[in-house]
C-alpha cells in the first residue's frame, strides 16, 4: 500500500529539478516539466508516495512507462529548495549583461564569476581572453525577484 504525502528528500527535489530542465532559480521560466520512468519502477512508486508535487500524465510504451510532471506545488518546493541551497553555499543569482553579451541569470558566488560562467560559455565563439571579455564592458548586477 502507497502512503501519500511524505516530504521529499534531497534526491526527490533533484529528480524535481531535473524534470524542470535544471532552472537556476525562480526567476527562470522552466522550459520544459515532464519525468519518463518505468512504470512499475522506484521512481513511479517514489513519486505516487510524495502525490502534490508529482502527477502521473501519461503511459507510452504499452503501458511500460510513465510520464510524470511536477505540480505547481512541488514547482515552488523545488525553487524554494534551491534558493536554500544557494544560500547555505555562499551563491547568489546574478544578472550578466552589456558588451554584446544577452542578458542571462547566472548563480555564482561573486560577480566576477558570474561574468565568468558566461565567459566559460561564449569563449568558443568570441575567441578572447577573460580580460578582454570584461573591458568589452560586461557587468554583473545581483538578480532581484
Amino acid at each position: 500500500m502507497t502512503r501519500r504525502g511524505l516530504t521529499p528528500d534531497e534526491a526527490d527535489y533533484d529528480d524535481m529539478h531535473h524534470a524542470l530542465g535544471r532552472p537556476p532559480g525562480r526567476w527562470v521560466e522552466p522550459f520544459r516539466n515532464h519525468f519518463c520512468c518505468p512504470a512499475e519502477g522506484p521512481e513511479a512508486e517514489r513519486f505516487e508516495t510524495l502525490g502534490s508535487y508529482w502527477r502521473k500524465v501519461g503511459l507510452i510504451n504499452g503501458g511500460a512507462d510513465a510520464i510524470y510532471r511536477v505540480t505547481p506545488h512541488g514547482v515552488r518546493q523545488v525553487m524554494a529548495w534551491l534558493a536554500l541551497r544557494d544560500r547555505a553555499a555562499g551563491r547568489r543569482a546574478w544578472r550578466v549583461f552589456g558588451g554584446g553579451v544577452s542578458e542571462r541569470v547566472v548563480v555564482a558566488k561573486s560577480a566576477s564569476q558570474a561574468k565568468y560562467f558566461v565567459y566559460l560559455d561564449l569563449n568558443d565563439v568570441w575567441n578572447c581572453g577573460f580580460r578582454a571579455f570584461c573591458g568589452r564592458g560586461v557587468k554583473a548586477r545581483l538578480a532581484h525577484g
